[in-house]
């Protein structure tokens, strides 16, 4: 059965400065496959290259609230959705937060200097939706349109009917 989608957004690792370190490595493999003559290390630098651009290039987030809750998938690491049930949210609220001080950096982080300790799960920016599950764990999504999908969850969330 297909669900109601009430909100979606998808994200994609497209950061100036992110392009810029991976044209610098392509750079750098240039510069190694022109000194060498060895053809093992021409091939690897290659496949290492191409392949460094082509994942970062099909990274992405994507999320979106549909009747049942909230769901993500973040590609390639997840090929199926991950759903976060309206019945198991306890609440939801827009945060900022701080990337590299709390998470580590962006993609798929635990929060260990955070004081919630959530899982994040982010592709850029420092704003996003913090969502408490019923068991106590926190999930923090990433969004660059924080309003629209904390909105979009709590007004899903009430037209839910209680099993």
């Amino acid at each position: 059965m297909e669900s109601n989608l009430v909100y979606r957004e998808q994200q994609r690792f497209r950061q100036w400065w992110l392009w810029v370190i991976i044209l610098g490595l392509t750079i750098f493999w240039i510069g190694l496959i022109l000194i060498s003559r060895e053809l093992v290390v021409v091939l690897l630098a290659l496949i290492l290259d191409l392949g460094l651009i082509v994942f970062m290039y099909n990274l992405k987030l994507d999320t979106e609230v549909i009747d049942t809750g909230v769901r993500i998938k973040f590609w390639p690491f997840h090929r199926k959705w991950v759903l976060f049930e309206f019945s198991n949210i306890e609440s939801v609220e827009e945060v900022r937060y701080r990337p590299l001080a709390d998470y580590g950096g962006w993609g798929i982080r635990y929060g260990i200097f955070d004081e919630l300790h959530a899982k994040a799960y982010t592709v850029s920016g420092n704003m996003g939706v913090m969502i408490r599950i019923t068991d106590g764990s926190n999930v923090l999504i990433g969004t660059k349109h924080s309003p629209d999908l904390c909105s979009s969850i709590n007004i899903a969330s009430a037209h839910t009917t209680p099993d």
